[in-house]
């Protein structure tokens, strides 16, 4: 911890740091999910009931670029991507690690449990909403296959 004046100087234990420690900076640039391209979230409030699904109570406060990975649109988030990067990174020249630190639900459904796992019940949903005909099974394939590949 730093008091008053004092600074943490991590460059003398060999830690890269960036000129005057700024956090979008010269050597590292870090990028989290509204500085980098259209990333698609679901903004929740959840009720826990641990009687119950874990986290099967949720209501959704906002949609942000689709809400699902399958329901964005890849070319236009590739588009927002390349100009956020210039934006954030306007030196040509730099050379050092750009950090992506998406968080809000992980690449693979089955991985989107707990806190993350309204992307599963709204996945199977939209599935249901197109093909109401098919069993729970086959929604869940689908969901699965469709989410799994956008993600990516």
């Amino acid at each position: 911890m730093c008091k008053g004046d004092e600074a943490l100087h991590p460059e003398i234990y060999g830690i890269v740091t960036n000129t005057d420690q700024k956090f979008l900076g010269d050597k590292i640039v870090t990028l989290y999910e509204p500085n980098l391209g259209l990333y698609p979230k679901i903004i929740v409030n959840v009720s826990y009931n641990f009687n119950e699904n874990y986290y099967s109570n949720y209501s959704i406060t906002e949609i942000v670029n689709g809400g699902l990975p399958q329901k964005n649109n890849l070319t236009q988030h590739l588009e927002k991507v390349e100009i956020d990067i210039n934006k954030y990174v306007p030196n040509p020249d730099f050379d050092g690690p750009l950090i992506i630190d998406y968080e809000a639900w992980r690449p693979i459904l089955d991985l989107n449990w707990g806190s993350r796992s309204h992307y599963l019940y709204e996945s199977i949903k939209w599935v249901r909403q197109r093909f109401p005909q098919i069993s729970e099974r086959l929604a869940n394939r689908i969901a699965t296959d469709e989410f799994d590949r956008a993600a990516r």
